[in-house]
C-alpha cells in the first residue's frame, strides 16, 4: 500500500460527541462556521442540561415535597447527578465508581458506630466511653484515608461525606439518634443510607444523560479510538512531510509548521490516552476493542518518542555537501521503510476502527511484518557501505545528525513491529481479581512526602474541625437573652424595639469548617489559596443564583414549577458549558451548576424567606473563609516544598540518572537492551 492509497482512505469511523456537534452545525445556520471547541462544548452541555430537566420535570411533576416526604430528594439527586457527570460516558461511570466507593466507607464507618453504640454520646456521664471511640473513629478514619494512596476522588468523597459530614453527629449529645439506624439495622429511610443511596440515584440519571440517545451516545472508547486514528493518520502524513524536507536542498522555515503540527499530535495522543483510562469503566476492562485500541495508542506513543528524535534532527541539519550525498545514497532505502512503516500502521489503525481483526487484515499485516526486518537491514546496510567514504573513524562528527535521523527510523519501525505483533495475537482479557490485588497493593505504597502532607493536612482539618465542634459564640449575651425573655414585660418590649436574639459566629457542633479542607484538598504547595479563590467564587454566584432562582420561582403554583423547569434547563446548560469549554471559568463552572440547581429544587413553599433564612444561605461562606485562614496558617508553620523547588529537584534527578545511565551504557556495564529499558 502506497502513501496515496493511505491518503486517499476513508476513515469511515468518527467520533459520536463530533457527530452531534456537526448534526447541529447543519440544523442551524448560525452555527455553520462555529469552532470545533465551541461546538463540542456546546453539544455535551446541551445533553447535559436536556437529561438534566427531564429528571427536574418528572420531579415536578409528582411534587418535591412529596419526593422529600419519601426520603427521595430530588434537589440533592440532581446536585450528585451533576458533581458526578463527566465529559462521556466513561468519565461519568469512573465519577460514579469512585464516588460510590468513597461513599460507602463513610456510611459504613457510621453504621457500625451506631451499631456498637446504638444510644450514641448524649452528654450523660456513662456515655463517654461512647465519646472516646467517636474521636478515635474519626481521627483514625480521616488520616487513612489522607495516608493511602487511593483515587483522588474515592479521598475526596470518603472524606466529605464522613469527616466533613456525618462525623459531627457523633460528638453532639443532641444528636437524635431515631434518624440513624442503630444496632446493624438498616433502612433506607437513615440518614447515612439514604445519602448513599441518593448517590447512586444520581449517578444512574448522570450515566443515562450519556446512553440516552440524543443523536448518538458518547463513550470515552469512541472518543479514545478517534483521537488516536487522527493521531497515526496525522503522523503519516507528518513522517512523509519530514522525510521529503529533509532529503530537500536547504533549511527553510517549514520545519517549524512541521513541529507545530507534531505538538498538535502529541496532545490527540495524550487525550486518547486519557479516554482510554475512563473507557476502562464503560468495560470494566473487559472490552477486547477497548485493548487492541490500546495497543494502538502504545505504538503512537512510542512512535512519537522516535518522531520526537528525528525532528529534533532535522531542525539542526547544516544541509551541507556531507549531508546530500549521505541521504542520496540511502534514498531509496529510506523510501521504502518508510512505506512499509506507514502501511503497517495504517492496517493496525484499521483493525482498531472496529475492535475485530478479519482474516484479510490478519494475513496483510503479518506479510508487512515479515518484510520489515529485511526493509531495516536494507537501510542499515546502505548507510554502512556509505559511512565509509568519509573515514574510518568510530564517531564521524560530519553525519552524527544523517545517522540519528536513519537510526530513529529504523527504531520506529522497530517498535512497531513488536507492537504490530501483540494486535494480531489473541488477546487475554486481564483477570479481575489481579487487577483488583495489583490496585489494592498500590494503595499502600506510600513516600515520604506523602507522610507529610498528609500530617500537615490532617492537623488544619482537625482545628476546622474542633472549632466548628466548639463553636464561636457570646456565651454570656446568649445566658442574658435566655433570661430576659423568660420576663413577659422585657421580652414584650423587647420585641416592640425591633430586637433580636444573638446568635453565634460560627455555630457549635458544624462541620462547615472541616467540610472546606475536603473540598480544598491538593497536594500541590501553594494551592490551597487558589482554590479557595475558585471555591469563594463559586459559592457567592451559585447562592446569588439559586437564591434569586428559588425567590422568584420557588413558589408551588403550575405555573412556576414549569418556570422552574425552564431555569434549571438554563442555568444547567450555561455553567455545564462554561465546565466544559475549560479556561478559567472551567474551575467553578460545574460546582456552579449543582450548587445553583439544588437551591432551585428544595421543596417549593408559599412564604415568603426571612431574614433568618437569608442569613443562613450566606452564612456558609464565614466558614470557607475561617476554614481557608486555618489551612494557610498550617501551611505557613509546616511549611512544604514549593513547585518551583520541587521541579528543579525533579530535574536535577533526571539529568543525574541519565548521566548515570549514559556512563554505564559508554562504559559496557550495561548492554543497549538495558539502556534502552531504562
Amino acid at each position: 500500500m502506497t502513501q496515496k492509497d493511505i491518503e486517499e482512505e476513508d476513515f469511515s469511523s468518527q467520533d459520536e460527541e463530533e457527530e452531534e456537534a456537526k448534526g447541529l452545525q447543519a440544523l442551524i445556520p448560525l452555527f455553520q462556521n462555529a469552532p470545533d471547541k465551541f461546538m463540542l462544548s456546546f453539544t455535551t452541555s446541551l445533553r447535559v442540561a436536556i437529561g438534566t430537566t427531564i429528571y427536574a420535570a418528572a420531579a415536578l411533576t409528582v411534587h418535591r415535597h412529596v419526593m422529600v416526604g419519601n426520603h427521595f430528594d430530588s434537589a440533592t439527586i440532581l446536585c450528585n447527578a451533576l458533581f458526578t457527570v463527566g465529559a462521556d460516558l466513561g468519565q461519568t461511570m469512573a465519577n460514579l465508581f469512585y464516588g460510590a466507593i468513597g461513599t460507602f466507607w463513610g456510611w459504613l464507618a457510621f453504621w457500625i458506630y451506631f451499631g456498637l453504640f446504638p444510644a450514641g454520646y448524649t452528654g450523660a456521664a456513662n456515655t463517654d466511653i461512647a465519646w472516646w471511640a467517636a474521636v478515635v473513629l474519626i481521627a483514625t478514619y480521616t488520616f487513612t484515608f489522607l495516608i493511602l494512596n487511593v483515587d483522588a476522588n474515592v479521598r475526596f468523597w470518603a472524606l466529605l461525606t464522613f469527616t466533613g459530614g456525618y462525623a459531627m453527629d457523633l460528638l453532639n449529645p443532641a444528636t437524635d439518634t431515631s434518624n440513624y439506624s442503630v444496632n446493624f439495622s438498616f433502612s433506607y429511610k437513615s440518614y447515612a443510607e439514604n445519602s448513599f443511596i441518593l448517590f447512586l440515584i444520581g449517578g444512574v440519571v448522570a450515566i443515562s444523560v450519556f446512553i440516552i440517545p440524543f443523536h448518538a451516545p458518547l463513550t470515552s472508547l469512541a472518543k479514545m479510538r478517534l483521537r488516536v486514528c487522527q493521531m497515526a493518520h496525522g503522523l503519516t502524513d507528518l513522517h512523509s512531510r519530514v522525510h521529503r524536507y529533509y532529503m530537500g536542498p536547504c533549511r527553510t522555515l517549514e520545519i517549524e509548521n512541521l513541529r507545530s503540527e507534531f505538538e498538535d499530535l502529541v496532545a490527540k495522543l495524550r487525550r486518547a490516552e486519557f479516554h482510554g483510562a475512563n473507557a476502562w469503566y464503560e468495560s470494566l476492562g473487559q472490552s477486547k476493542s477497548r485493548l487492541m485500541t490500546n495497543t494502538l495508542v502504545k505504538l503512537a506513543d512510542g512512535m512519537v518518542d522516535r518522531f520526537e528524535a528525528i525532528l529534533g534532527v532535522v531542525a539542526d541539519e547544516d544541509f551541507g555537501a556531507s549531508h546530500f550525498t549521505m541521504m542520496n545514497s540511502v534514498k531509496v532505502q529510506v523510501e521504502e521503510l518508510r512505506e512499509g512503516i506507514q502501511a503497517l500502521l495504517f492496517h493496525v489503525e484499521e483493525a482498531t476502527l472496529d475492535g475485530v481483526l478479519d482474516n484479510r487484515e490478519k494475513a496483510k499485516m503479518q506479510e508487512l511484518i515479515a518484510r520489515m526486518p529485511g526493509l531495516v537491514e536494507d537501510l542499515q546496510t546502505r548507510a554502512l557501505q556509505t559511512s565509509r567514504q568519509f573515514g574510518s573513524q568510530a564517531v564521524n562528527r560530519t553525519l552524527l545528525g544523517e545517522h540519528t535521523f536513519l537510526y530513529s527510523t529504523c527504531r520506529m519501525a522497530q517498535v512497531l513491529l513488536t507492537d504490530a505483533k501483540e494486535v494480531i495475537s489473541n488477546y487475554e482479557v486481564p483477570a479481575m481479581q489481579n487487577m483488583v490485588k495489583d490496585h489494592f497493593n498500590s494503595v499502600f505504597t506510600v513516600t515520604p512526602d506523602d507522610w507529610t502532607w498528609a500530617f500537615r493536612t490532617f492537623i488544619a482539618m482537625s482545628i476546622n474541625f474542633c472549632i466548628g465542634w466548639m463553636g464561636w459564640c457570646d456565651d454570656e449575651d446568649i445566658a442574658e437573652f435566655k433570661t430576659m425573655i423568660r420576663n413577659e414585660t422585657q421580652a414584650a418590649d423587647f420585641l416592640i424595639s425591633g430586637g433580636s436574639a444573638p446568635t453565634c459566629f460560627i455555630t457549635p457542633y458544624q462541620a462547615g469548617l472541616a467540610n472546606i479542607n475536603v473540598v480544598l484538598l491538593s497536594k500541590l504547595s501553594g494551592a490551597t489559596f487558589k482554590n479557595a479563590l475558585d471555591r469563594m467564587s463559586a459559592v457567592v454566584l451559585a447562592s446569588v443564583v439559586g437564591q434569586l432562582g428559588y425567590v422568584i420561582l420557588g413558589w408551588c403554583e403550575l405555573k412556576f414549577r414549569i418556570l422552574t423547569a425552564m431555569a434549571v434547563f438554563f442555568v444547567t446548560w450555561g455553567f455545564m458549558y462554561a465546565n466544559y469549554f475549560g479556561g478559567l471559568p472551567a474551575g467553578v463552572g460545574q460546582r456552579l451548576a449543582a450548587m445553583t440547581v439544588y437551591s432551585i429544587m428544595v421543596p417549593c413553599s408559599n412564604k415568603s424567606g426571612t431574614y433568618m433564612s437569608y442569613s443562613n444561605s450566606y452564612h456558609a461562606a464565614t466558614y470557607i473563609v475561617m476554614g481557608v485562614i486555618i489551612m494557610l496558617i498550617v501551611d505557613m508553620v509546616i511549611p512544604d516544598k514549593n513547585s518551583s523547588t520541587t521541579a528543579l529537584a525533579n530535574m536535577e534527578d533526571a539529568v543525574e540518572q541519565f548521566r548515570d545511565i549514559f556512563r554505564d551504557y559508554m562504559e559496557n556495564r550495561k548492554t543497549h537492551t538495558e539502556t534502552l529499558q531504562n
